[in-house]
């Protein structure tokens, strides 16, 4: 459903200004950008507001019953059949603001998730693997191969501390397993994580580029798009000159 859903985070969006009122409204561990990315693809699917609906509304019951299985107390039935009723609501918004009317009506399940954030985050990650066929790295970096060409998709994780050296541990994964992937022949990503750590995949052999002007300008986001690209071998041989560098590194700051 959403091969290159590494590229929620930014993508073109209307409605901005309402969007920043909703994503206000939200606790802050929510990743509004990647769930509004998630229900527009499911909503675009469906002709009417009544399947998209029906569509999103299994999603919410399918992770309500994920958390439920870890802890069964932080919410209820009362409350599950509550929140299914409030998405009803939804049926008569306009087709482009119908995932932000969606997103508005979940206050219960945002309730739920500020209960234990950790344990939303951990089970989102889980469902979007699950829907999406992708193959889990490690919790912050999951991927999914189409063609000759494996593409890199983040994990919701701003609950998860550490991140650069998971990132940097989920791409060491990754590389041990290109080795066994010989019709793999390119590796790409595409969000906000390219650009938090554009250097480190300069380093690790990524050419960047830069292409939200290729979108109209009422369509354009507020930060732009930032595509990394790399080539599996030269992937593989900059890798090791990077654990070399660091590890150089590593020995002249124990000297100091």
């Amino acid at each position: 459903m959403i091969a290159d859903f590494f590229e929620f985070k930014d993508y073109p969006r209307k409605n901005l200004k309402d969007q920043e009122k909703v994503k206000a409204n939200l606790p802050k561990f929510i990743p509004y950008e990647e769930i509004h990315y998630f229900f527009e693809k499911i909503i675009e699917k469906e002709p009417s507001n009544t399947k998209s609906i029906s569509n999103l509304k299994n999603f919410v019951k399918q992770i309500i019953k994920k958390i439920q299985a870890e802890n069964h107390r932080l919410i209820t039935d009362s409350e599950i059949k509550e929140q299914i009723r409030k998405m009803e609501q939804c049926r008569e918004a306009e087709r482009d603001k119908l995932a932000d009317c969606l997103i508005r009506k979940l206050n219960i399940l945002w309730d739920l998730a500020q209960k234990n954030p950790e344990l939303f985050e951990s089970k989102l990650s889980e469902l979007l693997n699950e829907q999406e066929g992708l193959q889990e790295l490690n919790r912050v970096l999951s991927y999914k191969i189409k063609g000759k060409e494996l593409s890199l998709r983040a994990l919701p994780a701003r609950t998860v501390k550490n991140k650069t050296f998971l990132y940097l541990q989920a791409i060491k994964l990754l590389l041990e397993k290109l080795k066994n992937l010989p019709g793999i022949e390119y590796v790409t990503a595409t969000s906000h994580l390219v650009k938090q750590h554009q250097k480190l995949f300069e380093k690790l052999g990524f050419q960047i580029e830069n292409f939200s002007s290729t979108f109209p300008p009422q369509e354009q986001t507020q930060t732009p798009i930032t595509r990394v690209f790399a080539r599996k071998d030269d992937l593989l041989k900059n890798f090791s000159l990077f654990k070399k560098n660091q590890t150089r590194t590593q020995q002249q700051n124990k000297r100091r």
